[in-house]
């Protein structure tokens, strides 16, 4: 057997440690800048739905893991017609911690007229916040195009996104923007408003 060659020793460099502090229960998300050593942002982990990718020419929506949100896709179906989750059991998904093109919830909806059901999670109370069906309408290098609406197909709505190239990326989307949409805008109009770095837009989530 060949003799193998001892690596050289890197240098250590400088370490430091930080304590953060996210609340009770893990209520609070924190955006930490590695290189300045600060949060940058922090928010309410229940403020948020979805977040959009805001690079020109991202297109990949995550769902707010951290509230269990999770999707089924329905196909390009009638998004004012009714549906249910029954018989959708093996469908239902979830996005991978990695984020992987190939591992999102909402991974297939680019170039169709596909429609989900989305759960969307629980609040802070562990209660349920309820099901709506959601269509990715299309992306352009500045917005985003969704519609929202019942299980039953009545209360459609329709936001604009606006994609802001300067948000925050979240843990395994290295070197990507993200808006996080919120729910406290109005429905059918450009539904953006900037709070620090942040985009948020309404998908209206009241049951």
């Amino acid at each position: 057997m060949k003799e193998e060659l001892p690596a050289p020793r890197a240098p250590r460099g400088d370490a430091r440690s930080t304590q953060l502090c996210m609340g009770s229960g893990y209520a609070r998300q924190l955006w930490f800048d590695l290189g300045s050593g600060q949060v940058v942002s922090e928010n309410a982990r229940i403020d948020w739905d979805l977040a959009f990718e805001s690079a020109p020419d991202g297109w990949r929506v995550l769902l707010n893991g951290s509230r269990l949100m999770t999707a089924w896709p329905l196909g390009p179906v009638e998004i004012t017609a009714p549906h249910d989750t029954a018989g959708l059991s093996a469908l239902r998904r979830v996005d991978a911690a990695s984020a992987s093109d190939d591992s999102l919830a909402l991974r297939d909806w680019l170039g169709t007229a596909n429609v989900y059901i989305v759960d969307l999670g629980i609040n802070s109370d562990g209660l349920p916040l309820g099901l709506r069906k959601m269509r990715l309408n299309s992306v352009s290098p500045t917005t985003y195009q969704i519609d929202v609406a019942q299980l039953n197909g009545s209360g459609l709505a329709s936001f604009t996104v606006i994609k802001d190239p300067n948000a925050h990326s979240p843990v395994g989307a290295s070197r990507r923007a993200w808006c996080p949409s919120s729910r406290h805008a109005d429905p059918g109009t450009s539904a953006s408003r900037s709070t620090r770095t942040s985009s948020r837009a309404s998908t209206s989530t009241t049951s």
